[in-house]
């Protein structure tokens, strides 16, 4: 709270009104005495006087504001300026598109307008109560380590205190009580926990980190970051509604139709230039026992962790869509089977080497068996050939399943004997 800033705009706006007062009701007096002598005596002269209060009224307000921006800019130009910045990033945020792109924009912005040692957005699931790390940096963008998907309860002290409050609050109110909050905001050194909503639930945090300069933030910088959190709890609940009908919901990948529609695009670009393709299906072996053992909730975030990893482990140029349950298909354009089994062999790899803890610290593996089939350019572009690419990458999947899983088969598939 810096009082010298409060007293000297206060002293400046009251001033400032008290000679807009006196303007006006001087306007008032000089405007009812001209329309009297213009207009002496009867009804007329009365509605004008009314008429004239009337605009001087309207007029006010208006012209307050104009002044009182005027003030601002004179003399408190640090705070417009910032202000400012802030209305320019909340505005800027739904031009980049997804809502992973957008976090990474904002934490990057607030970083450099505060100068800041660290920043973080992190979003929240109402249905599951899972908090997924969207972006973070420290210091010179330096990435933190994003880590897993939190778990959280909505009957956790430090989600319920957010909700209840739906303004930022220092990092001490909330670890005052024993919280799995306490931890992640330790890690990510925040200073400020400022909570943003979308359909009226809370949906995310936003970690501001402290200052460089080890100053404290000023009253009005927490107003605003409480405004653009706002902003940001629209923009983001906005960007999701849009991408659910394209994406799913849990791990981020394209939904079964918008992958279909995806490769259906693929095999007729193959077929137009005679450039290959491969398609995978790829699914998670004995993924049953990892809810039956740890919980459902821990499922999810597996799964999800899953799908980040298979996705970072794909080239740029290829595609992945989430099939059904804990099974995926892969796109891979431009890509023989030699390639593609190199492909699939990475992200077998990938997952395989996942470290997973359930709640309880329990540690356990997770491993992938991927299936993949090639499109073959003599079979004609007709209706049926996505369905039969397909079911041929579904064949090389389930010999890879009877085989042992945690392998990578081709189709045709070859004999055992």
């Amino acid at each position: 709270f810096d009082i010298q800033v409060v007293v000297r705009k206060g002293l400046m706006y009251s001033a400032l009104t008290g000679v807009l007062v006196l303007i006006f009701y001087g306007s008032l007096g000089a405007g009812s005495f001209l329309l009297t002598r213009l207009l002496p005596g009867g009804d007329s002269s009365i509605w004008l006087f009314a008429g004239t209060a009337l605009v001087l009224g309207l007029v006010f307000q208006p012209l307050r504001e104009v002044f009182q921006h005027m003030v601002d800019a004179r003399f408190f130009p640090e705070q417009r300026a910032f202000r400012q910045q802030l209305m320019d990033l909340a505005s800027q945020l739904p031009a980049h598109g997804k809502v992973p792109r957008m976090g990474r924009h904002l934490v990057a912005q607030l970083q450099e307008i505060f100068e800041l040692r660290s920043a973080a957005v992190l979003a929240l699931d109402p249905a599951t109560g899972i908090l997924s790390p969207l972006a973070a940096v420290v210091h010179a963008d330096e990435p933190i380590p994003a880590g897993d998907p939190l778990i959280i309860s909505r009957q956790d002290p430090g989600i319920e205190l957010l909700g209840k409050i739906q303004r930022p609050l220092p990092v001490e109110r909330l670890t005052a009580k024993e919280t799995r909050l306490a931890g992640l905001l330790e890690r990510y050194g925040a200073a400020l926990v400022v909570p943003f909503f979308g359909a009226k639930t809370l949906s995310g945090l936003l970690l501001v980190g402290r200052k460089r300069s080890g100053q404290q933030f000023r009253a009005e910088q927490v107003d605003m970051l409480g405004f653009l959190a706002r902003h940001v709890g629209m923009v983001f609940e906005n960007a999701r509604l849009y991408e659910s009908a394209t994406y799913d919901s849990l791990t981020g990948m394209l939904r079964r139709e918008a992958v279909f529609e995806r490769l259906a695009q693929e095999i007729r670009r193959a077929f137009r230039y005679g450039r290959p393709l491969a398609v995978g299906m790829a699914d998670m072996d004995f993924f049953k026992l990892v809810n039956d053992n740890h919980g459902h909730p821990t499922g999810d975030i597996t799964l999800k962790r899953v799908a980040q990893a298979l996705t970072g482990a794909l080239r740029g140029t290829d595609f992945v869509g989430r099939y059904g349950g804990e099974e995926f298909l892969l796109i891979l354009p431009e890509t023989d089977l030699r390639s593609a089994t190199e492909v699939a062999e990475r992200i077998r790899g990938v997952i395989e080497a996942m470290a997973c803890r359930s709640p309880d610290d329990q540690s356990f593996q997770v491993t992938i068996s991927i299936g993949l089939a090639t499109l073959s350019l003599e079979g004609g572009d007709g209706p049926d050939a996505l369905e039969r690419l397909v079911q041929q990458a579904d064949e090389a999947l389930l010999a890879a399943k009877s085989r042992g899983r945690n392998r990578i088969e081709t189709y045709p598939v070859t004999s055992t004997d």
